[in-house]
């Protein structure tokens, strides 16, 4: 339990204070400082980043993530997830999923997903592979809502279902 709190908060503190809120500009043909209008990201410098709540296989868990966008269609992404769930042990997962978006400039992005999952308790560790489907639901220009389903083929074998909100 200890290192998975040291896992998480070096994984949000690392992104949280590193990441600068992007400012963008917008010139029109006057020079004038009231022609120049100046826009910061409302979104704290969350971007990629993601929480939601799921249950495994009957079991409550909590997950933090963080996607990267792969190419310049942004048809490609990997997401790292880190997730606990709570049963009679708690177990801590971490997800690397690759999604491939059939619908990338949609406000509705339907993807596949495949990935490898790693599942630590308190005495032993469990692998297996991730195959699921999910979508994402644009609500604002910054943030989205998210539904993931897989199921992980592996030691720890069960199905996932996954809600949450990415920045």
């Amino acid at each position: 339990m200890k290192y998975t709190w040291i896992f998480l908060t070096c994984i949000l503190s690392g992104q949280l204070f590193a990441a600068e809120p992007k400012t963008e500009e917008k010139k029109t043909e006057k020079t004038t400082p009231a022609a120049v209008k100046t826009e910061e990201s409302p979104n704290l410098g969350l971007n990629g980043f993601g929480f939601g709540l799921g249950v495994f296989d009957g079991d409550f868990g909590i997950q933090a993530r963080k996607d990267f966008m792969l190419g310049p269609k942004k048809i490609s992404a990997l997401s790292l997830q880190g997730s606990l769930f709570f049963n009679d042990e708690t177990t801590f997962n971490v997800d690397v999923d690759y999604h491939h978006i059939f619908t990338p400039n949609s406000a509705f992005r339907i993807y596949p997903l495949a990935g490898i999952d790693l599942a630590i308790q308190k005495k032993e560790n469990r692998f297996g592979i991730n195959l699921g489907a999910g979508a994402n639901i644009k609500v604002t220009d910054q943030n989205a809502l998210f539904i993931e389903a897989k199921y992980v083929f592996g030691d720890w074998e069960g199905f996932g279902f996954i809600v949450g909100v990415d920045f």
